[in-house]
């Protein structure tokens, strides 16, 4: 989403994005991350590779811009984790070297 449609509109969507409280990006493309500043109450966390690939990308790849990880701070994931209980990270590189997978453990 273009950032200044995102700021325009963050009034209306603000109590939504108070409410979120971690933010796992999975690659650092711009259409999985854009807006996330507009989550300011939020924890964000990435794979320390892809947050290294985003602030100097190869320059023929368009999907990463410096300008998506400013003013964030990351916690800098570097291999699978458990965050939180029931809730895992796997570093799965492949489509970008940073990609991660988030799987829920759910009682069923």
């Amino acid at each position: 989403m273009n950032r200044s449609v995102s700021w325009g509109c963050a009034h209306h969507f603000e109590p939504h994005t108070r409410a979120h409280r971690q933010c796992y990006n999975t690659p650092l493309h711009d259409d999985h991350c854009g807006d996330d500043l507009l989550f300011s109450q939020a924890r964000f966390y990435a794979h320390r590779d892809e947050i290294s690939f985003c602030r100097n990308p190869h320059p023929i790849v368009l999907r990463y811009d410096d300008s998506f990880v400013e003013g964030i701070g990351y916690t800098e994931l570097q291999a699978d984790s458990e965050i939180l209980s029931g809730l895992q990270t796997l570093h799965m590189p492949g489509h970008t070297v940073g990609t991660l997978s988030v799987v829920v453990k759910t009682g069923e």
